[in-house]
């Protein structure tokens, strides 16, 4: 519970725009009063603070939508994977300021923008998990997802310049660049043969 009071003093911080480098553990346990030698104890490292503050919010996110898409079974997994998309879009918009900051600041400090590569790329992978590609043990297959999850980091950087300077109401525009990009990827993959595997049942439809 302490963790997520600091990570929330550390977005609020963010918030006012404050120099991210020169926040610390003991500022943000000031800012929620409780001692900062207790703070410590729990993290000490912003960096990780703010990883946590996001696994959070995604994880959130995507339970909500594995409820959804338990109850439909009509659409694909191409369309499942564009709602998720969608969705984390749609939920970060507001802090676009903040996710801003957070890019300048993983070129700046390289080992935080390691860890923000991997965070990513966990994220990518939970989202085709739950849109419905499953895991497969063969060396081969393996190696094709890896490369989807990579296709989907890709995507997700390139729509990224659309969306940070979408202001409408309904993010229209960045859904339609979205929407073209991920019919690219399918089209890429495929030519690629990523997905000459043979489907399971779950992921039949896989065509990202």
């Amino acid at each position: 519970m302490l963790k997520s009071v600091l990570a929330d003093a550390l977005i609020k911080r963010l918030h006012q725009s404050t120099n991210i480098a020169e926040i610390t553990i003991q500022d943000l346990a000031l800012d929620v009063e409780i001692e900062p030698h207790l703070a410590s104890a729990i993290v000490n490292d912003v960096y990780q603070l703010f990883l946590y503050w996001f696994d959070i919010q995604v994880s959130q996110l995507l339970v909500g939508l594995v409820e959804d898409f338990l109850e439909d079974s009509n659409s694909s997994t191409q369309e499942k994977i564009l709602e998720a998309l969608m969705a984390l879009l749609e939920a970060f918009a507001s802090k676009r300021d903040i996710l801003k900051i957070i890019h300048g600041w993983a070129l700046r400090e390289p080992k935080f923008g390691v860890e923000l590569a991997k965070f990513a790329y966990q994220v990518c992978d939970r989202i085709l998990v739950i849109a419905g590609d499953t895991y497969q043990d063969m060396l081969i297959p393996k190696f094709q997802r890896h490369l989807r999850v990579k296709g989907l980091i890709v995507l997700l950087v390139r729509i990224s310049s659309v969306w940070f300077k979408d202001l409408s109401d309904d993010l229209a525009p960045t859904f339609r660049e979205l929407d073209k990009l991920l019919q690219k990827a399918s089209e890429w993959g495929q030519s690629l043969k990523l997905f000459d595997v043979k489907p399971t049942n779950e992921n039949a439809d896989l065509n990202i």
